[in-house]
C-alpha cells in the first residue's frame, strides 16, 4: 500500500467531500474517486458511506483512519531519524503524565536546545497506558512517569523529582483542618483513586477496597469529583492552588520518584545524545532536585 493513498484517504476524511479533497490534493475528482475505490478493494470493504451532503466513515473507515495517521507519523519520524546520522538535528517526541514539575522538565529541554539548536521537541500528555503504547509503537521517544517502570522492557533514569502521596478534600470537609493524616483518619471515608493506581496495585494496603467508590484518569477529573462531594481523592501532590480544595499528606508514606524512560535497545544518535545530557544534568545540577 502506497503512502500516497493514505494521504488521499485522510484528505477525504478532512474535507468530507471528494471534490473538495481533489482540489486540496491538486488532482481530478475522477482520479481521486478511482484511487479510493482501489484502496477499498485492497482493505476489503467500503471506508465511507456516500451521501449527497457528506462522506461518512464506516466502522472499517474509522479504524483505518486511526491506523493511517499512525503509519504516516511513524514514517515521517523514521525518515527524520535517518537524517540524524551526521548532525544532532531532528525531532524528539516526549510524553508525560500530569506533573507540577513540568517547568523543571522544560528547563532540561531548554538547556539541551541551547547546545543543540537544530533539535525540536514535541510534548504530549496522557495517562501511563496510552503513553506506553505510543512508546512501544515508536511514536514517542521518551516517557516521563512517576514510580518504578518495567526494566525488562524499558531503560530509564530518575529525574531527582519527587511527589508525596496524600488525599485531596474539599475545603469544608471535616479533615480539612489537619496538616497531615494517618490511616485511621480515613478508614471510614468514601475514597476515589486513580485508575492507574488501582490497576497497578499501588493503592496503600490500609485503604479498604469496599470504601473505594470510584476512579479517575486525570487529576483534574479527580479534583472535580471531590468538589462535587463524591468523596475524598487519593492523589499525588500536584501543588494544588484551588482555594476550594486542600491536599493533606499521609504520614509515613514514601516519596515517589519521577523517571524518564525509553524502549530498550532502540535509541537513535539523537536520542542517545539527549540521554547523555540527562545523565550529566542529573549529576551536575542540584537545582533540579525536587
Amino acid at each position: 500500500m502506497e503512502l500516497r493513498l493514505l494521504h488521499y484517504f485522510l484528505a477525504i476524511c478532512k474535507e468530507g467531500n471528494l471534490t473538495h479533497a481533489a482540489l486540496q490534493l491538486h488532482i481530478s475528482q475522477p482520479a481521486l474517486s478511482k484511487q479510493l475505490k482501489e484502496l477499498e478493494i485492497e482493505v476489503g470493504g467500503p471506508l465511507f458511506i456516500r451521501s449527497k451532503q457528506k462522506m461518512i466513515l464506516t466502522d472499517k473507515g474509522i479504524l483505518f483512519k486511526q491506523r493511517a495517521k499512525q503509519i504516516i507519523a511513524l514514517t515521517e519520524k523514521t525518515l527524520d531519524e535517518m537524517h540524524q546520522e551526521q548532525d544532532i538535528v531532528g525531532n524528539l517526541y516526549i510524553g508525560t503524565g500530569h506533573t507540577d514539575h513540568l517547568s523543571k522538565i522544560l528547563k532540561i529541554i531548554h538547556d539541551f536546545q541551547v547546545i543543540h539548536p537544530h533539535v525540536k521537541f514535541h510534548l504530549t500528555s496522557g495517562d501511563k497506558y496510552t503513553l506506553l503504547e505510543q512508546i512501544n509503537q515508536g511514536l514517542l521517544d521518551f516517557g516521563i512517569f512517576i514510580r518504578e517502570f518495567d526494566k525488562t522492557k524499558y531503560d530509564g533514569i530518575p529525574l531527582n523529582l519527587t511527589n508525596q502521596l496524600g488525599i485531596l478534600v474539599s475545603s469544608d470537609h471535616h479533615l480539612a483542618s489537619k496538616d497531615i493524616i494517618n490511616a485511621q483518619d480515613i478508614e471510614n471515608e468514601a475514597i476515589i483513586v486513580s485508575r492507574q493506581a488501582l490497576n497497578d496495585g499501588e493503592v496503600p494496603s490500609f485503604i479498604n477496597e469496599d470504601h473505594i467508590i470510584g476512579t479517575y484518569d486525570l487529576p483534574e477529573i479527580g479534583k472535580t469529583m471531590v468538589k462535587e462531594n463524591l468523596g475524598i481523592a487519593l492523589i499525588i501532590d500536584n501543588k494544588n492552588t484551588d482555594p476550594l480544595l486542600k491536599f493533606i499528606p499521609i504520614e509515613h508514606m514514601p516519596q515517589f520518584n519521577w523517571y524518564i524512560i525509553w524502549k530498550k535497545d532502540s535509541k537513535t544518535k539523537l536520542q542517545q545524545t539527549f540521554v547523555d545530557e540527562l545523565y550529566k544534568k542529573e549529576t551536575e545540577d542540584p537545582k533540579l532536585k525536587g
